[in-house]
């Protein structure tokens, strides 16, 4: 049976970092950190990140 890598794959809504891209205190926004979280989660555990205009 085949592997389906894509469901292995965390999927990070990362709208808030694009949203305050522009703001100089977005180091301080509470959902800036929690996606920053789980980029580096995601780095750590697979080893790399992609990233995707759209989803799969």
């Amino acid at each position: 049976m085949a592997t389906n890598f894509k469901s292995l794959l965390p999927v990070i809504d990362i709208s808030p970092l694009v949203v305050k891209c522009d703001d100089s205190n977005m180091a301080e926004d509470a959902d800036v950190a929690k996606v920053v979280r789980k980029l580096d989660k995601a780095c750590r555990d697979a080893g790399f990140l992609q990233i995707a205009d759209q989803l799969f």
